[in-house]
């Protein structure tokens, strides 16, 4: 799974619930190059899996605050990771077919 596959699934999955998915590419001006980067937000949450400097990081931020960051070498493990963090977080909404 890469980072746009897990776009593509978890658009699919939250759109209903009306919360904000989205793939944005930064222009990162000190290194000039993009990072990839992925986040869902609700009301106080914001949850985001972003590329920099070729290890991927998740982050979970609550009111602006970093609650909890994992690194990783794969872009895979990382989407995984997200996304068994979406199932956990939005259990009810994930788990329906």
């Amino acid at each position: 799974m890469n980072i746009n596959q897990l776009r593509k699934i978890l658009k699919a999955k939250l759109r209903p619930l009306k919360r904000r998915v989205q793939v944005l590419h930064f222009w990162e001006l000190l290194k000039m190059r993009y990072i990839k980067h992925l986040e869902v937000r609700d009301i106080e949450n914001c949850y985001q899996i972003k590329e920099i400097s070729g290890s991927w990081k998740v982050v979970t931020m609550e009111r602006n605050l970093i609650r909890e960051k994992k690194v990783f070498d794969e872009e895979k493990e990382a989407c995984l990771y997200f996304n068994e963090l979406m199932k956990r977080m939005y259990q009810n909404e994930l788990s329906n077919p």
